[in-house]
């Protein structure tokens, strides 16, 4: 039987989290659409799937990111809907988008709160502002958007 640290750590990524209040299952989430609809509410009309798989793809597989950092992250999305169920009997993205806005603010007034939204908003700038090679900013979107120009030699290649 798997504990439940144990049973966290191999399902954050794949079919979904269950999210516990006082050792009891209160509901079930998908790390990937808590993320997506976050990365919604934070920067509407961004695409999301592509900064979505920054985050899964670079960041929680980059050498440079302490696992202290990415199990903070991983964690963060437990205690967003945590603090969801908490305040409004759902997980985050069930909510609907008042809901999540009330979430977000009393989440916010943490301190951990506090920290994770800081480190999630500034991977998702980095995703939009990346060099495509790292599967997102497609067409240079992004980067036309800003009147950018990218320095010359570009990576060949994602650095991990």
């Amino acid at each position: 039987m798997l504990s439940r640290r144990r049973f966290l750590e191999f399902g954050f990524l794949t079919v979904g989290i269950a999210i516990f209040i006082d050792k009891k299952v209160v509901g079930a989430v998908s790390f990937s659409e808590s993320v997506k609809v976050l990365y919604n509410d934070l920067f509407p009309g961004i695409d999301t799937q592509s900064s979505y798989n920054y985050l899964k793809n670079i960041i929680l597989n980059h050498s440079k990111i302490t696992k202290i950092e990415k199990d903070f992250i991983r964690n963060g999305i437990q205690w967003l809907n945590k603090e969801a169920i908490s305040l409004h009997n759902k997980a985050y993205p069930m909510l609907t988008k008042q809901q999540r806005e009330d979430v977000l603010e009393h989440f916010s007034k943490s301190q951990r709160g506090e920290e994770w939204l800081f480190i999630m908003m500034g991977y998702m700038f980095e995703s939009i502002l990346a060099d495509p090679v790292y599967g997102t900013n497609a067409d240079n979107l992004y980067w036309k958007w800003l009147n950018f120009k990218a320095g010359i030699p570009r990576p060949k290649k994602a650095y991990l």
